[in-house]
């Protein structure tokens, strides 16, 4: 039986296709965790095979196991928290999008010179 007092889980499980660890900072810790408690959490589940590690373009991604998640999902419900990690989770993509966005059309800009132009 898998146990996780911690909810590290459950925090996880807001992450449907996998993660990266600068993405769990953003969204698992808080309230009774801390930045690095999560990371030292999810390096242990990842120890434990629980959470598989996959190399991606330039860092490392994550992902739980399909049951693990499920059982993740089930605990941050009952919980009560899931709305709460849903937003978050939410926020964090927004942002980054955002961001994105923001730098796409800076960089657009620059590639054009002085003209204007509008891409919408």
């Amino acid at each position: 039986m898998l146990t996780d007092k911690t909810g590290t889980v459950a925090r996880l499980s807001v992450f449907a296709g996998g993660f990266t660890l600068a993405a769990v900072e953003q969204v698992g810790a808080g309230g009774e965790l801390a930045d690095c408690d999560v990371l030292n959490l999810v390096g242990a589940l990842v120890d434990k095979s629980v959470v598989q590690r996959v190399e991606g373009e330039g860092e490392y991604r994550y992902r739980l196991l399909d049951t693990i998640c499920g059982y993740g999902v089930e605990q941050l419900d009952h919980s009560g928290r899931s709305e709460e990690y849903a937003r978050r989770h939410r926020d964090l993509f927004l942002h980054m999008a955002q961001r994105a966005g923001e730098e796409w059309r800076t960089g657009w800009r620059r590639t054009i010179g002085t003209r204007t132009v509008a891409w919408w």
